[in-house]
């Protein structure tokens, strides 16, 4: 077995101590540079999770007691040093870092957007095969002009734009969605062909 496609490498150290952070409920003192800084500036967090995808995230909360508030993303690449704290944390019995994490498409969060898929009857049979997301419902396995219809609801439209840009799905899926989602999705692909330019 070989792994292919974009790696990106962090440092070992750094996700043991978030891993061992997480397990033993211990607020983490991160110095992050994030990627629109020149410096990286120094926060202490409380770890909720870590997230895989095209990068790895620290998940954390600002809030070092009491409700999470809105969770913030670090990606692993950019933390230059990770040092564990002394402090222990609770964390909300109501929350649910999978349930959170599958609220979204990929690892972007936001507002959520119901996304309707449908795929030309050509690659109906192997867009059957792929779940997109835990909360896609089928509207159609093969409607009159035998395409296949799903539905999905998360947050992360960005990341869903992506995929849909993808090689195996462009052109061969049309996307529909409430008018601010098309707007933004009629932005990501006017982006795309310019920079393709």
């Amino acid at each position: 077995a070989y792994s292919v496609g974009v790696k990106l490498n962090y440092d070992v150290d750094t996700l043991k101590t978030v891993e061992f952070c997480l397990q033993n409920k211990l607020v983490i003192s991160i110095k992050y540079r994030a990627p629109n800084k020149q410096r990286a500036s120094r926060t202490t967090v409380r770890p909720l999770g870590i997230l895989y995808g095209r990068f790895a995230y620290l998940v954390a909360s600002r809030s070092l007691t009491g409700k999470i508030g809105l969770p913030i993303q670090y990606r692993l690449d950019l933390i230059q040093e990770a040092e564990e704290g002394d402090e222990e944390f609770e964390l909300p019995n109501s929350y649910d870092f999978k349930a959170w994490a599958n609220s979204s498409f990929g690892v972007q969060h936001g507002k959520t957007h119901t996304f309707q898929l449908t795929f030309k009857k050509s690659f109906a049979d192997r867009a059957r095969a792929v779940q997109f997301h835990p909360s896609q419902k089928v509207i159609s396995k093969s409607n009159r002009e035998g395409e296949y219809v799903i539905e999905i609801t998360c947050s992360g439209h960005q990341e869903v734009f992506h995929e849909l840009s993808h090689p195996d799905w462009l052109g061969r899926v049309s996307l529909r969605g409430d008018t601010d989602l098309m707007d933004e999705y009629r932005r990501y692909v006017s982006l795309v062909a310019r920079a393709s330019a």
